[in-house]
């Protein structure tokens, strides 16, 4: 299993065919941190990671989108604020069983999940290596595991005329100088071994 996972603070930037859940509430924050957690493999921020490949690359290493869906939740470290968890889960192929609903708009959710991959980039990277806990039970399943990979923070990478945007570029105190194009300094990728961060070419 694996699963890409985004989190915004403005919930416009959802699209309209993901399935909204309902606002996560106490007692299931409290039974998400009482579950035992896996490895935490990546923890990237401060500079812009490109994902642009990613879904294609999951596809490619045998995985199929089968579910889909975007949760408010309670900011912990400020708790007057709400983030939105969109979440995309994609599993192996000879596994798959996504249900009726969700076939029926998987290729409309697969096409806005390429679209913000293609047109935004990330100044936060985390991927976890996590125990696999079944959606119909909520018990953890022995030697499962998710390949969680966490996106945060978006930077919009054309404006509203589609050009790519210009940014300031800072001198080693924190100046500003002059504007250049915007880019990543890393990029994300999946194949059949593994999520791989590889540097601009």
């Amino acid at each position: 299993m694996a699963l890409v996972q985004m989190d915004f603070t403005n919930e416009e930037l959802v699209p309209l065919i993901i399935k909204k859940l309902q606002r996560e509430k106490k007692q299931q924050f409290a039974t998400r941190k009482s579950r035992r957690s896996g490895a935490q493999l990546v923890d990237i921020r401060d500079i812009l990671v490109s994902a642009e490949t990613l879904a294609e690359g999951l596809k490619n290493a045998g995985y199929e989108l089968t579910d889909a869906h975007y949760e408010p939740r309670q900011d912990q470290r400020n708790q007057n604020r709400t983030y939105h968890m969109v979440r995309f889960w994609f599993t192996r192929s000879e596994h798959a069983k996504p249900s009726t609903d969700f076939l029926s708009v998987r290729e409309g959710v697969l096409s806005e999940l390429e679209r913000m991959l293609t047109t935004n980039f990330w100044k936060q990277l985390r991927v976890y290596r996590n125990p696999f806990y079944s959606p119909e039970t909520g018990e953890e399943v022995e030697e499962a595991r998710t390949m969680s990979v966490n996106l945060g923070v978006p930077e919009r990478i054309f404006d509203e005329k589609n050009v790519r945007r210009e940014v300031w570029v800072r001198d080693q105190n924190g100046l500003k100088t002059h504007k250049t194009a915007i880019s990543h300094d890393l990029s994300i990728y999946a194949d059949k071994t593994a999520i791989h961060a590889v540097g601009p070419s």
